[in-house]
């Protein structure tokens, strides 16, 4: 009798393989409770009759979301793709914008010292000017050739001249010997520049007169570090010296 069941078992059991995970449950369990003889036979049974009865509305559920998910599966593609282009854009806005504030704050700090440190320059020229205003010293300025780029308004008092009678003129026009003839000062001073300090010089007043001068000068040099003139002042001392010449003349006739 057990070789006349091998065939049935054998046949039990690859009918059993090829049945679907859903019906090889409800038969496990009809099993479980059949060899223990469990009052529970009749439930297992209305058990499998409901799930060999359900199994046609579960393949056909699934039919239906495998259909649905290859119809909607491209879709579901894109709209992750539209969403994830959309994150970084949002992202990389978010990251132009900050960097966009930080350079903003940037500039308006530049620009904030910027104006500090040109009313802080305009208020220095201001301060110097009132004091080259104020001075009895006629300030002057020459370029590389020696002619005037900056003539103090002193220059009125002690020469007669005013500032714009006197710039693009050069320097040594104006210039004189005690023989009252015409002399160079700043010339070999161009060609060497250096630094000088209370060199007599005799220039011409408008009226004709000799006008004695203390002068003193230092060369400036441009960003490239050329020279390109002198900046200097002249005291008048004429009438030290007369002065001077007197107190000589009398200290030697006595």
């Amino acid at each position: 009798m057990f070789l006349k069941s091998q065939p049935r078992r054998l046949q039990r059991r690859l009918h059993h393989n090829t049945m679907s995970p859903s019906r090889k449950l409800p038969i496990a369990v009809f099993r479980f409770f059949f060899k223990r003889k469990s009052s529970l036979f009749t439930l297992c049974l209305f058990s499998l009759q409901g799930t060999a009865v359900a199994e046609p509305a579960i393949n056909a559920a699934n039919n239906i979301a495998s259909n649905a998910l290859q119809h909607y599966f491209p879709s579901l593609v894109l709209a992750l793709a539209a969403l994830t282009l959309a994150t970084i854009l949002s992202v990389y806005i978010a990251t132009l914008r900050r960097r966009i504030i930080h350079t903003k704050q940037c500039i308006e700090k530049e620009t904030l010292a910027r104006t500090e440190i040109e009313n802080d320059l305009k208020q220095s020229q201001e301060q110097f000017h009132n004091l080259i205003e104020n001075t009895n010293d006629f300030v002057w300025e020459v370029d590389s050739k020696g002619h005037y780029t900056y003539v103090s308004h002193q220059v009125r008092h002690l020469l007669g001249y005013s500032p714009e009678e006197l710039l693009g003129h050069n320097a040594d026009e104006f210039t004189r010997n005690r023989n009252n003839s015409r002399t160079t000062l700043l010339a070999p001073m161009l060609k060497q520049p250096s630094t000088f300090s209370s060199v007599e010089i005799i220039q011409r007043h408008k009226s004709g007169q000799l006008v004695v001068f203390e002068c003193s000068g230092l060369p400036f040099y441009d960003q490239q570090g050329c020279f390109s003139g002198y900046r200097g002042v002249n005291r008048d001392v004429t009438e030290v010296q007369r002065l001077t010449r007197k107190m000589a003349y009398q200290a030697s006739h006595d």
